[in-house]
């Protein structure tokens, strides 16, 4: 691996370690008292549109989590479609919190953001670096 895409793996780490100190900056904000904890089967298409309209976060196993902004309410969501998840043929079940605007939420918010973008960015620049490397290897 040349230097230049050794040099955006490191920075590729770093921008993960800070995206994922974000996401969870921004659940201890919502999760924090007045909030209230929330749980629901729901379908399906539910939970697809919910999921679409926030900033989802993927994980193995069917595991997922999710943001979402509704009518000056954020909500913090988790599901479980795994094989010993909690689910039924019309959907998972869906728990977490929701809790007011806050200014708190709305800084850890804008945080996430920000450290998305940086993330994007650095992710291209390594697929960018790694494929020159490769191409050059290839010739």
């Amino acid at each position: 691996m040349s230097l230049a895409a050794q040099e955006s793996k490191s920075d590729l780490r770093k921008a993960k370690v800070l995206y994922i100190e974000a996401r969870r900056n921004l659940q201890i904000a919502i999760t924090t008292p007045p909030s209230m904890k929330v749980e629901s089967f729901v379908s399906w298409e539910q939970q697809e549109r919910s999921i679409s309209g926030g900033c989802h976060h993927n994980h193995d196993c069917g595991l997922s989590s999710w943001f979402f902004v509704r009518d000056n309410e954020v909500w913090s969501l988790n599901s479980d479609s795994s094989d010993g998840g909690c689910w039924n043929s019309k959907g998972p079940l869906v728990s977490g919190y929701k809790s007011a605007m806050t200014k708190c939420i709305m800084n850890a918010l804008e945080e996430l953001d920000s450290r998305r973008e940086v993330l994007d960015a650095a992710e291209l620049k390594f697929r960018a670096e790694s494929y020159g490397y490769e191409r050059k290897r290839m010739k």
